[in-house]
């Protein structure tokens, strides 16, 4: 297991798609926290897009950011 928390670090949408890049690759982290960084959906939806690449990461919580209930639905993506 290989695990990053990145909680309370005010990464923003800008942030959440670097991280998005670096999950396309991804090969070694199995959990994800970013939880509480000005995530808004446009962030949250480039994350699920690289779920669909990404088949190590088994866990992702993003509590406490700024994500619609539209931008949620990214949780029904199938990865």
């Amino acid at each position: 297991m290989v695990l990053s928390v990145m909680n309370e670090n005010n990464i923003s949408d800008q942030g959440a798609m670097a991280i998005a890049e670096a999950l396309k690759i991804n090969k070694t982290l199995t959990e994800l926290y970013v939880s509480q960084n000005n995530i808004s959906d446009q962030g949250a939806m480039a994350i699920a897009e690289a779920l669909k690449i990404n088949k190590t990461l088994t866990k992702l919580v993003m509590e406490k950011n700024n994500i619609s209930d539209q931008g949620a639905q990214w949780r029904s993506l199938k990865h």
